[in-house]
């Protein structure tokens, strides 16, 4: 009867820690992180963190509000390993973008370069979208709302001209 008692605990105990790493990673999969096109600054990411500081202070509006604080910071432990900022977007629609700073450490110290990515885009609710789950339409609207209201900002505190991967440095 003892020995029962044991495997049904251990069974128990194995379960519940799979239901907790399930739910801890559970957008971690080998395509969440596929990027939209990278915005790449030539100036410093210590810089660059300095100009999305300033943006959230001069701008607030793009502040994660505090009805979308559990997606926000859901996706922020999910990727703890990865320099991130999110951006929250009021009307039509209203949405959030997951955006990270891409590189090793090597490459987020280079004081000539920092490339960001947005990675994924939440609608409200626990479900955030992967970019190959974006139809094209959705995907220019989304590049062309965060190079507009989010990139053009930061280009005029540090003072630089943002490029795209696909443009000359």
């Amino acid at each position: 009867m003892k020995r029962i008692i044991i495997i049904i605990s251990v069974t128990t105990l194995i379960g519940c820690v799979f239901i907790w790493f399930f739910y801890t990673f559970r957008h971690f999969t080998s395509d969440a992180l596929d990027p939209f096109p990278e915005r790449n600054f030539p100036t410093s990411t210590k810089n660059l963190e300095i100009a999305i500081d300033k943006l959230y202070s001069l701008n607030p509006e793009f502040k994660v509000p505090e009805k979308w604080m559990a997606e926000d910071t859901s996706i922020k432990n999910s990727y703890f390993f990865l320099k991130s900022r999110t951006f929250y977007f009021k009307n039509d629609p209203e949405e959030m973008y997951y955006v990270t700073f891409k590189g090793d450490s090597a490459m987020l110290a280079d004081p000539s370069k920092t490339t960001i990515a947005i990675r994924l885009i939440n609608r409200s609710g626990p479900k955030w979208f992967k970019y190959v789950e974006l139809d094209t339409i959705e995907r220019k609207r989304i590049e062309e709302r965060f190079d507009k209201e989010i990139i053009l900002r930061l280009e005029g505190y540090p003072k630089t001209k943002s490029f795209h991967s696909k443009d000359d440095y």
